[in-house]
């Protein structure tokens, strides 16, 4: 159970390291697309643009933090 319990706890870890990697890399990812977060949106297609990036990070935030929760409520299986 131990093993199992440090198991779950090593892929939360690297859970949270992925998230924590996607997160930092939005503002990189808005930059390379020509948006920069500090600079003003100038037209619709750049409006486009961002939202199109934002949906992309959101979904894939949302698939890791599901991930997570998941991995947590095996974690407190385990220990029960």
């Amino acid at each position: 159970r131990l093993h199992d319990a440090l198991g779950l706890l090593n892929d939360m870890m690297k859970k949270i390291g992925t998230i924590t990697y996607t997160f930092s890399s939005f503002g990189s990812k808005l930059e390379e697309n020509g948006l920069k977060p500090s600079s003003k949106v100038k037209n619709t297609d750049e409006i486009e643009k961002l939202l199109k990036i934002s949906d992309k990070f959101l979904d894939d935030s949302t698939e890791k933090a599901r991930d997570f929760r998941n991995s947590m409520e095996g974690l407190r299986n385990v220990r029960n």
